[in-house]
Formats: structure tokens, C-alpha cells, sequence
């Protein structure tokens, strides 16, 4: 936490802003790694960044064009595709340690490390192998992400260019910023009605045993995981809750078979799939249609 102010310190960010950004970068990842310990969504995207949140609260003639950068950049870096994040991996590994009785955290920390440092030393090394001899065709990874900082950037500098502001805002101090200090359109309504909504959810379902709503519920509802995924999810608690209902606990655990046979059955396909893709590869030297 303290390298990271001081690196940002040294681009031109404030302390204060510094010490912002980090909390909701934090926030994120340890937001993330509950909610995956505590639902088992094994995949989970936050639709906001750090830079998106301080700028749309505090309006960007207060935080200025390059503190804005800054800010951007380390967003994408560090949080602009958190399906991968760590965090909710190492929590996972702890808990399969705990589940086996003998694996202390403290045990288990040197292998952490070294599956660490592995893995970031074999996948820097494939990845720059394949980025420089086979090229990517991801769109969203080598195009969109890295421009969005800039595209942003131009955005904001020639709104505030068009309104007169670009040059005192740039030119700005410390206590002159928290003179310019506007909230982008209804931004703290919207964040007081999203804490207020989890808040009063949370609080009923440590009060009332009939509460049906987890407050997990406005975390994850409209993002891209959901999307694909939330239909299934639906599915699975209705096909559990009527088991549950209608056969008891020994019906549950009865047909917990069936469940991991479908999930099986639904894993095999899928890999079936990638073997087929890499022989369509080996044959034809192009990419298999989607």
C-alpha cells in the first residue's frame, strides 16, 4: 500500500486521492473474494472502477487531466478484467488446506509462493511468446482496454476545453481542486440509494429468518457474468429448494450424484470441444469457426 502511494505520489497524485483510489482498489478484491467464499460464483466481474467512482464523485475539473490518468491507467491495469483476480484464488487454496485438518495457513504459505512465482514466470513467458509469434485476436484485451485510459482522457479534456475550464483545472493546487469539487450528474444519490439497499437487505437477513433477499443480490445484477450465467443459477436453487421440499434432506443427498453428473457431462463437453478445435488447427492451420 505504501510502495504503491509513493509511485503514485511520484506521477502527480495527491495523497489523499492516493489513499482513495487504494481503498477502492482493495475494496474490490476483497468484495470479490467474499463473494465468491460465500456463494460460489466462480465467475464474477465488478462493473466500476476506482478511477470511474472518485471521478463521477468528485467531477474532473477537481481531480484534473493528469492526476485523471494516472488514476485510468492503473484502473485497467490492476482492475479493468478482475475474472482473474488472485485474491479469491489464494482464499479457495486456504480453505481446501483447512477442509484436509492438517494444512495450516502457515504451512501452506511457502507453496503459495512458489506456485506464485511460478506461474507468473510461465505465464509472462508464454504469453510473450504467443503475443510476438502467433499474434492475439482478442479484441477486448489488446484494443479496447489499453485505449479506453486515453479514449477517456480526450473525452473529459475536451468537455472541460468546450466549457473554459481545461486550463485553470490543469493549473490547479490542492486547496483550489476542493473548491471545484462537482459530482457528475445524480453520482451520490445513486451510491447513498446503493448503500442504503444493501444496508437494510443485510440487516433483514441477520433479523428476520423469512427475509428471501441476500444482499449479495445488488452486487452482481446487471453484470456480464450474470448475464450469462444468472438463468442457470435460477435453475439450480429451484431444482434444490424443491428436492429439499419435497424429499428431505436424504432426497438431497440421494441425487447430489445426478447434479455432479451433470456437471461432469457439461465439463466434457466443453473439453471436448478445445481438442477438437486444436485438431481442426493441426489439419487446416487456421482458426477453428466459432
Amino acid at each position: 500500500f505504501v510502495i504503491a502511494l509513493y509511485f503514485m505520489s511520484t506521477a502527480g497524485m495527491p495523497l489523499i486521492l492516493g489513499i482513495l483510489f487504494l481503498i477502492l482498489l482493495l475494496m474490490v478484491f476483497v468484495v470479490m473474494s467474499r463473494i465468491v467464499s460465500e456463494t460460489g460464483i466462480f465467475f464474477l466481474k465488478s462493473y466500476w472502477l476506482p478511477v470511474g467512482v472518485i471521478t463521477a464523485l468528485l467531477g474532473i475539473e477537481a481531480i484534473g487531466p493528469t492526476v485523471y490518468v494516472v488514476m485510468a491507467l492503473i484502473s485497467i491495469m490492476l482492475a479493468g478484467d478482475v475474472r482473474t483476480t488472485l485474491m479469491p484464488y489464494l482464499n479457495t487454496a486456504l480453505r481446501i488446506g483447512e477442509e484436509t485438518g492438517r494444512e495450516r495457513p502457515g504451512r501452506l504459505a511457502p507453496w503459495i509462493v512458489v506456485v506464485l512465482i511460478g506461474g507468473f514466470i510461465v505465464a509472462g513467458a508464454v504469453t510473450m511468446y504467443l503475443q510476438h509469434n502467433r499474434g492475439i485476436h482478442s479484441g477486448w484485451a489488446t484494443r479496447t482496454l489499453p485505449r479506453m485510459p486515453f479514449d477517456e482522457l480526450a473525452r473529459h479534456t475536451s468537455e472541460m476545453s468546450a466549457r473554459g475550464v481545461l486550463a485553470e483545472s490543469t493549473a490547479a493546487s490542492g486547496p483550489e481542486r476542493l473548491a471545484m469539487i462537482s459530482p457528475m450528474g445524480d453520482a451520490h444519490k445513486w451510491v447513498i440509494l446503493g448503500l442504503g439497499l444493501f444496508l437494510v437487505t443485510a440487516l433483514a437477513r441477520l433479523r428476520l429468518a423469512w427475509w428471501p433477499i441476500h444482499p449479495v443480490l445488488f452486487l452482481v445484477w446487471g453484470t456480464f457474468p450474470m448475464t450469462h450465467m444468472g438463468s442457470a443459477f435460477l435453475v439450480g436453487w429451484a431444482v434444490k429448494a424443491g428436492v429439499v421440499k419435497t424429499m428431505g434432506a436424504k432426497g438431497y443427498h440421494a441425487l447430489k450424484p445426478v447434479m455432479v453428473g451433470l456437471i461432469a457431462a457439461d465439463l466434457f463437453n466443453a473439453i471436448l470441444w478445445v481438442f477438437i478445435g486444436v485438431t481442426y488447427y493441426m489439419i487446416t492451420g487456421l482458426s477453428p469457426p466459432v
